[in-house]
């Protein structure tokens, strides 16, 4: 992170969003549990990949998987408070196996099973 701030305050340049995509996610089953997605790509400096889960009611935050198009992506890790989140960011090196896409599906999963679903879609100030 701070070679990136440096690099940024050599060159000059700022980070110039081209895309922003947003899923709601929601439970499947009803439960104590939802969050979202989002993924932005930059002209100047590459993309970053974020998804957080909250649970409500007392449900305990526990390690998560997102999912885009039935392929896992990212692992989301519980904090001390009552989420679980995760991110990826060319930045710091990380790869990205599925480019997220307009109306792609987005899944969280607790071992194989299903906990969130939803559908990127672009941010309004993109559209």
């Amino acid at each position: 992170m701070i070679n990136w701030l440096l690099s940024l305050l050599k060159s000059g340049a700022r980070p110039h969003k081209t895309v922003e995509l947003q899923a709601r996610l929601v439970s499947v089953d009803g439960g104590n549990v939802d969050g979202e997605a989002e993924f932005e790509l930059y002209s100047n400096d590459g993309w970053e990949l974020e998804a957080e889960v909250n649970f409500r009611n007392g449900a305990q935050a526990t390690p998560l998987t997102l999912w885009l198009n039935n392929r896992e992506v990212l692992g989301l890790v519980p904090d001390d408070f009552d989420e679980s989140e995760g991110k990826l960011s060319s930045r710091r090196g990380d790869q990205l196996t599925v480019l997220p896409t307009e109306g792609m599906r987005v899944d969280i999963k607790r071992d194989a099973a299903t906990i969130l679903s939803g559908t990127f879609e672009s941010h309004p100030r993109f559209r």
